[in-house]
């Protein structure tokens, strides 16, 4: 008979893979349009036994998961390149200008003018 730790030991590979090729996923993908169902996909996991899988390893959403690798990278060629705000919104994968401010300015607390300018690490 399997006790508790014995189910987790079993488990814990297949979930940990489950949640890096989400993540592999996520990164390959980011500059293109990506649902939390895409990443299930990939991932070969239903969509809500993904984001159960996400909300106890990563602890946030697959989609908030998502925003977050945007805007890092996004801060990144902000701070380390000269490529304009346009262009480094379309590589992330948010083709809105608006949208992309707005969202930088939510997770960073700064639009991404002023991460350029100041070279910001938030």
């Amino acid at each position: 008979m399997l006790d508790l730790a014995d189910v987790a030991n079993v488990s814990a590979p297949e979930t940990n893979s489950a949640v890096a090729a989400a993540l592999g996923f996520i990164e390959a993908h980011l500059a293109e349009e990506i649902s939390a169902s895409d990443v299930a996909r990939a991932a070969c996991v239903s969509h809500n036994h993904l984001c159960r899988l996400f909300h106890q390893h990563v602890h946030e959403t697959p989609m908030e998961a998502i925003r977050r690798r945007r805007v890092e990278r996004a801060r990144h060629l902000l701070i380390h390149t000269t490529l304009p705000i346009k262009e480094i919104a379309v590589q992330v994968g948010i083709d809105d200008l608006q949208k992309f401010n707005k969202t930088v300015r939510l997770e960073t607390g700064r639009s991404p003018r002023e991460l350029r300018r100041t070279g910001a690490v938030v």
